[in-house]
């Protein structure tokens, strides 16, 4: 089981990167270019000059005296660049701006080649049409301020960060009373508190992380790949639909954009900063105004790109449900103004990123290695978080225990009534294999009562089965012949605790339990379309092959099936042990497919597992009442695992067993690894200059002069390809087309590809240069035809006019991977119970892996208690604590020529990690009662090559080498969004963080 308590390690090591493969040194001593970054606008504002200017001594943009053909100007300092296509830009910062505040200022080009795109599917001002790109007025000016400019940082700017900026250099003055009341804005002076203190007022103001270096992403180019990870990208297409809200309330005010911001910035300071939370005044600007535009935005946008067949976003309909609750709750707040306030405390602490990324890495490390309280000295919940006396832990210990302890009971439970669901499943199988019997005349004695021949229903031990064929559209079925049936299952069967056939003392338990178990298949009730009541039942679907169809299915034993299908959408097994009461929900959906050797003569069917998804909800007796919005609401104890798995390679794979087994996965069939030789399995035929039938229309046949080759797979069929020269009646070039032989041996061509238009190929250029490829064989692997070359020339001696065996190498065994397999384990706890019951935090694992082979996989983990909701699969929330960790592994081959110029191949391996760790109620830099939310993130990338002399520096294909410090895998930490240090395993096992001011902090216990 994986060990939480080494998860500081574990993570560390998960997140080492960047092998980079060049280890040469240099002495110069160039001083390296710095740069800032990020989006204009919603992410549509293109060729747009971006200058960086930097904050003088006096608290303005710095300004310098140049010299013009129209005289002297004065102009601002710092260096300019244009936006892209994306609106993506990057300016140089000056060696002296690194460390502090910079103004970003953001403006037309003078010859109107500044544009920016409409977001809005109804159009934008001034007959501006969606979609379409325009050129910016004249007096176009965007901002965007930070107080500590540091390289490589992200700065995005739109009418949010304006505002932000416009808030920074404003100070306030009383010009009517005694001075206590400052509510007249002036221009001011720009400070790094002041700008720090905007940037986080503004990210209270629209509850964004960071207005400044979070990426809006523009509305319609949503169906377009941002290359954002799924758990921050709701909160993208959130902040891209409020900045090009912007464009929709431009619109209803009948302004263009810069006069629209103009009366924006005058009434938001007038206001000092606030908003209206909802106004009665239509024209006025409020929160509600502009969510309610940014909700229209995204709900036409995504009927936009869904009517265009593009992909829509999964993070889509989130943004619209934050929005919504928005919304909700801004109903009942007309005409009164937000109250955000920013204290100054918070503030410095913002600006102190470097020490404050020590503070909260050291605190995280201590947390994460005593993750679920296992310390003796672990701090109790409510210990002050600068407690320095004892450990703390991610999670209460005490929650942990409450939760180690249910789980167990649980399991108790499950132990109890695990033989009685064995007997009663076994007792489902028996009914089916005597519905089947009972069809055929042949009912098992124990049955023959309860089977209605009639209705082909059997009635027995408290399930009634009834047989239903399947309509699946084909011909046969008009003749009342199908090749699918399905079993209906209805009722509840009681598993008898005294049958001596259900052991009643599980596992090492001394003393029998007093056990009643009961598995209940439920009728479900829909409607559809036209509000017509639909029935469903629990099936067990049963496929047939063939063409001739049947009309009652065949005995399974004795025919054996292609594939078996099982869906049980709602079962309910309720469970008494030792009096203990305990209610399973079960959803169970399976698809078995089955497989042969075609190669080998009467070669048993075995099953593979194509798919499978289950969901089981426990749930517990009533621990009390609580009044929740004015209703009143039972609680139980209720814990949830759903999963969801498809596998690849299931119809190719054939397994030792005749049932799915787990050791089924990433293993090759015994005894055909690479390499073996299949006698006789192909047989080609060549003929020169043939004339071929090349295309039919109505009675209309055009025939072309060809040389061909057919070529036979033992057990699969012949295909044709036919090589055609330039003869005036159609292109020259390569067909495919697939070959029937009817009893005589005569052949003729069915399905034929179009003809790849290849100039002077033959049929032994083709086979020399190995372009034949493999040939895939079901329940082995894919197999290379073995043509000779007996003088060894690199030329094969091919026969032409007659039929040729060939035997056949395997080169390549089919195994059975991972499509995706996804679980999810969550629970919803009770603390106390009767009168005094109360809700128990939250607590969420979720686990996504993709393993196509052995050594390609891609893996995420979310994990999080004490949430409140889920962005995406990230749980949040003002007192969560989370973690997302997700890992990508990878390989590539790259074909080169050595010193001696032989072509050799190199393979590579590559592997991908991101960490973000979320942490609500964070009490470390700030005075507030609630704390704060801090969230950090680390990026890493390896390469490597396989069998090379290089080391292993990821996880992956390490093994037991030592880490002698020559690796230059790195993990890179973001703090508040900034880079602010790296973690290096410098000697085996130890992982230090090196912060970019020299201060370090080593990981682990």
């Amino acid at each position: 089981m994986f060990s939480l308590s080494r998860i500081s390690l574990l993570l560390s090591v998960c997140l080492l990167a960047a092998c980079s493969g060049n280890s040469s040194s240099t002495t110069r001593k160039t001083e390296p270019v710095k740069y800032v970054n990020g989006y204009l606008g919603s992410s549509s504002v293109q060729n747009a000059v971006i200058q960086a200017v930097p904050v003088d001594v006096q608290g303005q943009t710095a300004t310098e005296i140049i010299t013009t053909d129209d005289g002297k100007e004065e102009v601002y300092v710092g260096a300019k660049a244009s936006s892209t296509t994306l609106a993506y830009y990057q300016v140089k910062l000056g060696s002296d701006d690194i460390g502090r505040p910079i103004t970003l200022i953001v403006a037309g080009k003078d010859d109107n080649a500044t544009v920016e795109r409409c977001e809005l599917v109804n159009g934008c001002y001034d007959n501006w049409g969606y979609r379409t790109s325009k050129a910016v007025p004249a007096e176009y000016e965007l901002r965007a301020s930070v107080g500590n400019a540091q390289n490589n940082m992200r700065i995005n700017a739109n009418w949010v960060t304006h505002l932000a900026s416009a808030l920074a250099y404003t100070s306030y003055i009383d010009n009517s009373g005694d001075g206590t009341n400052p509510d007249t804005p002036k221009a001011g002076v720009y400070s790094p508190f002041t700008i720090e203190r905007a940037n986080l007022w503004l990210n209270a103001l629209f509850d964004l992380s960071d207005v400044i270096s979070l990426r809006p992403l523009a509305p319609s180019e949503l169906y377009k790949d941002s290359g954002l990870a799924s758990a921050i990208k709701q909160e993208s297409i959130l902040y891209g639909a409020i900045v090009a809200a912007g464009q929709q309330l431009a619109k209803e005010a009948g302004q263009d954009q810069v006069d629209w911001l103009a009366d924006m910035v005058d009434e938001f300071l007038h206001n000092q900063g606030q908003l209206y939370q909802r106004s009665s005044v239509a024209t006025s600007f409020s929160l509600y105004r502009i969510y309610s535009a940014a909700k229209t935005l995204l709900q036409e946008n995504r009927t936009y790109i869904a009517g265009q067949n593009y992909s829509v976003p999964s993070e889509l309909a989130g943004a619209i449900a934050v929005l919504d609750q928005r919304l909700a709750a801004l109903e009942d707040k007309t005409d009164q103004l937000t109250n955000i306030n920013i204290p100054a405390s918070q503030v410095s602490d913002w600006l102190d990123r470097i020490n404050n990324a020590r503070a909260f890495m050291a605190d995280l490390n201590e947390r994460l290695v005593n993750y679920k309280g296992q310390h003796v000295n672990t701090c109790p919940a409510g210990t002050p978080q600068t407690d320095t006396s004892c450990v703390h832990s991610f999670i209460d210990p005490a929650y942990v225990e409450k939760t180690v302890n249910y789980y167990n009971a649980l399991n108790s439970i499950y132990d109890g009534v695990a033989p009685q669901l064995s007997a009663g499943t076994g007792t489902v199988k028996d009914l089916v294999l005597g519905l089947i019997a009972c069809v055929h005349a042949s009912c098992p004695s124990e049955v023959e009562g309860g089977y209605d021949a009639v209705n082909k229903k059997l009635t027995a031990k408290g399930l009634t089965l009834t047989l239903v064929p399947v309509e699946l559209g084909a011909d046969i079925e008009d003749e009342g012949k199908y090749n699918a049936f399905d079993i209906q299952l209805l009722g509840e069967l009681i598993v008898d605790p005294d049958d001596p056939a259900v052991p009643n003392v599980p596992g090492e338990v001394s003393e029998p339990l007093d056990t009643v178990a009961s598995i209940k298949f439920k009728e479900i009730k829909t409607t559809n379309a036209d509000d017509e009541e639909v029935k469903s039942y629990s099936r067990v679907r049963i496929v047939y092959s063939g063409d001739e169809g049947y009309e009652i299915p065949p005995d399974p034993i004795a025919t054996p099936p292609l594939g078996y299908d099982l869906e049980w959408p709602d079962v309910e097994v309720p469970a008494i042990v030792n009096g203990v009461k305990q209610e399973f929900s079960l959803y169970l959906s399976a698809k078995l497919i089955g497989v042969n050797d075609v190669l080998t003569e009467n070669s048993p069917l075995h099953y593979n597992l194509t798919s499978v998804a289950v969901s089981l909800v426990a749930s517990s007796d009533t621990k009390g009442t609580i009044t929740e919005d004015g209703k009143e609401v039972e609680l139980k104890d209720l814990a949830q695992v759903t999963l969801s798995a498809e596998a690849t390679n299931a119809a190719n794979y054939y397994s030792d067993s005749v049932w799915p087994e787990l050791d089924d996965f990433f293993r090759v069939r015994s005894g055909y690894e690479s390499g073996l030789i299949e006698p006789d399995l192909f047989e080609y035929r060549i003929m020169e200059n043939q004339s071929v039938l090349f295309s039919k229309v109505g009675d209309e046949e055009v025939y072309r002069q060809a040389d061909y080759i057919d070529f036979n797979t033992k057990g699969y069929g012949i295909n044709r390809l036919e090589f055609f020269s330039d003869d005036g009646k159609g292109p020259e070039g390569l067909r495919n087309c697939s070959v029937i032989e009817d009893e005589s041996g005569a052949r003729e061509t069915s399905v034929c590809t179009q003809v790849s238009e290849e100039k002077d190929l033959t049929i032994q250029e083709l086979i020399d240069k190995d372009r034949l490829e493999l040939f895939s064989i079901q329940g082995r692997g894919a197999y290379k035809p073995l043509f000779p070359d007996i003088d060894d020339d690199g030329s094969y001696e091919l026969i032409v006019g007659s039929d040729v065996l060939l035997d056949g190498e395997l080169k390549a065994v089919f195994s059975q991977g991972i499509n995706e397999l996804h679980v999810r384990a969550a629970h919803e706890l009770t603390e106390g119970a009767g009168d005094n019951v109360e809700r128990a935090p939250l607590a969420i694992v979720d686990v996504k892996l993709t393993r196509t082979t052995k050594d390609v996989w891609e893996l995420a983990v979310a994990a999080g208690y004490d949430y409140d909701y889920l962005v995406d699969v990230l749980p949040t929330g003002p007192r969560a604590q989370s973690l997302y960790l997700s890992y990508l592994v990878g390989n590539n081959s790259v074909k080169e020529k050595d010193e001696d110029k032989v072509d050799i191949i190199r393979d590579f391996t590559f592997e991908l990690g991101g960490l973000i760790i979320y942490r609500g109620g964070v009490k470390l830099f700030t005075s507030e009662e609630k704390g704060e939310s801090i969230g950090v993130t680390l990026a890493s990338r390896v390469d490597y090559e396989l069998n090379g002399s290089g080391q292993p520096c990821g996880v992956i294909n390490r093994k037991d080498e030592i880490v002698t410090g020559s690796c230059n895998a790195v993990g890179y930490l973001t703090y508040r969004n900034s880079i602010v240090g790296v973690i290096r395993e410098e000697r085996d096992g130890i992982y230090v963080v090196r912060f970019s001011d020299g201060q370090f902090l080593v990981l682990g216990g």
